[in-house]
């Protein structure tokens, strides 16, 4: 009987171990971390790793990846899935068909080139889309698509219409744009407010031979020229440009005084006089988006590790695009898109980065969207006026 006893007491006390243990596991780990049976939300981040824009990618990949280990310190489990799309919109469809059939429903893709080449995805509520410099006029329209770096590009254009039309010299001008979807809706926004003739060059990402373009517009003797591109392929526009002799060009740069690396464009500066090469920019909106203290430490983290990205605007992109979607996790007992939705929207999100203010004649704060700036040297660009 005692034999009996003492068995049914051992197996108690071991069920209770048992359960005990298996309690213990549904909560938190013991140095205080949610356990991995917690749902791990996987995030597709599409960049270009390889060919022309490889730098751009290389500093997204590491702040990413920072980001990615700083907030699963934090509880929250994300999964960052990166894939080299080369800022090619075809490949990145092809990429997000793929992994779309394995189950990721989030992606991350900053350019807009290859962002928007995913709104049929977005819109046929497949996928939440978090983008950078996605033009806010086509962003605002789709309820999937949130925009961490809102880019004001067909505002900006009318904004230099108005320049534009003030200039003698441009009663003949030159559209040129790399090959993306907002290229035509650009060309058509310029065509709309100029009565000047326009022609259309538009190249692919990655193009490095402008000699056919720049003798054209020698021969149609152009003054006037409107760039819509990436910063390593506008360089080498002016490069070829200067190599070529051309002389008394106005150069309108669309899509912002990011879009150029100022530290080629200062070694070009004597060149640019000698030829009288003039070069502006209406800046557009670009406002603060989410900046927790984390993020803010995590940034000044990432740049102890790489100096490089002291003054990388990306690097904040990215952190508070990403911060801005996994704030919102734990408002959703489960993962579901639409729960996720609902939840960012009601949070707000207009852009990260660069939250700038500008002084006008009369000493007036205006909206950094208010402002034209010319090239001038060492110092960058400098405020000239204060478009109406």
């Amino acid at each position: 009987m005692n034999k009996t006893k003492n068995a049914i007491l051992t197996l108690l006390i071991m069920s209770i171990i048992i359960m005990s243990t298996i309690l213990t596991g549904c909560g938190n780990t013991t140095d205080g971390t949610q356990d991995e049976t917690q749902e791990v939300v996987e995030i597709g981040v599409l960049l270009p790793l390889t060919g022309a824009g490889a730098a751009y990618g290389d500093i997204y990949r590491k702040a990413a990846l920072e980001y990615e280990t700083n907030i699963n310190k934090e509880g929250t489990k994300i999964k960052l899935i990166i894939e080299d799309n080369k800022m090619d919109p075809k490949e990145t469809v092809s990429i997000v068909q793929k992994m779309k059939a394995e189950g990721v429903e989030v992606f991350f893709v900053p350019f807009s080139g290859p962002s928007m080449a995913l709104e049929e995805f977005a819109k046929n509520k497949e996928i939440i889309l978090l983008a950078n410099n996605y033009d806010s006029e086509y962003a605002s329209k789709q309820e999937y698509i949130f925009n961490g770096a809102n880019s004001e590009l067909q505002y900006a254009i009318k904004l230099i219409s108005q320049e534009i039309k003030e200039n003698e010299k441009c009663e003949k001008i030159t559209f040129h744009s790399v090959n993306v979807p907002l290229a035509e809706p650009s060309f058509k926004t310029l065509n709309d407010n100029l009565d000047a003739e326009i022609g259309k060059d538009i190249v692919n990402v990655g193009e490095k031979d402008y000699n056919t373009l720049i003798a054209k517009m020698k021969n149609e003797n152009i003054k006037c020229m409107t760039m819509s591109t990436y910063d390593f392929m506008a360089t080498n526009v002016f490069k070829q440009l200067i190599e070529r002799n051309y002389e008394g060009l106005d150069i309108y740069l669309l899509n912002g005084k990011d879009s150029v690396n100022l530290n080629t464009m200062d070694k070009m500066i004597p060149d640019f006089e000698e030829y009288n090469i003039n070069i502006y920019t209406a800046d557009f909106a670009i406002d603060e988006l989410t900046d927790s203290a984390n993020a803010e430490k995590w940034r000044k983290d990432l740049v102890l590790e790489h100096p490089e990205l002291k003054d990388s605007v990306f690097v904040q992109q990215v952190y508070d695009t990403l911060e801005a979607f996994t704030s919102k996790l734990d408002k959703c007992d489960e993962f579901s898109k639409q729960c996720m939705v609902d939840n960012m929207r009601d949070s707000y999100f207009e852009g990260s980065t660069n939250k700038e203010t500008y002084v006008n004649e009369n000493g007036d704060i205006i909206n950094r969207r208010f402002v034209l700036f010319q090239n001038n040297g060492l110092k960058g660009f400098d405020q000239i006026k204060a478009l109406n």
